[in-house]
C-alpha cells in the first residue's frame, strides 16, 4: 500500500532573480550559453542548475543554493513574519 508523506517544515533564505538589480554571488552568467545559474553540489541538485528572472533563489538547509520557479516557490513556500 501507497504511504503519504509530508514535507517537514523549514526555513530557508531565498530571493527573486530580478536582473535589473545587482545580482547575488550565488547567481552566475554562462557568456558561452547566455543563460544565469546556481552552482549546485551535483549531489542535492545539478551542478549547474539554470534560473531565469523571476524565479526563485533558495537557499537549501544544507547550505546549497538551487533554482525554484515562481510558481513552485509560491505553492510550496510563504513568508516568515518578520
Amino acid at each position: 500500500m501507497m504511504q503519504k508523506f509530508r514535507k517537514r517544515p523549514m526555513t530557508v533564505e531565498g530571493f527573486r532573480l530580478d536582473l535589473n538589480q545587482s545580482v547575488p554571488d550565488c547567481v552566475k552568467f554562462d557568456v558561452k550559453t547566455g543563460k544565469y545559474y546556481v552552482q549546485g553540489d551535483g549531489i542535492h541538485q545539478p551542478p549547474n542548475m539554470v534560473v531565469k528572472e523571476g524565479d526563485w533563489v533558495v537557499r537549501g538547509e544544507s547550505g546549497q543554493w538551487y533554482g525554484c520557479p515562481e510558481a513552485e516557490f509560491l505553492r510550496v513556500y510563504e513568508p516568515i513574519p518578520q
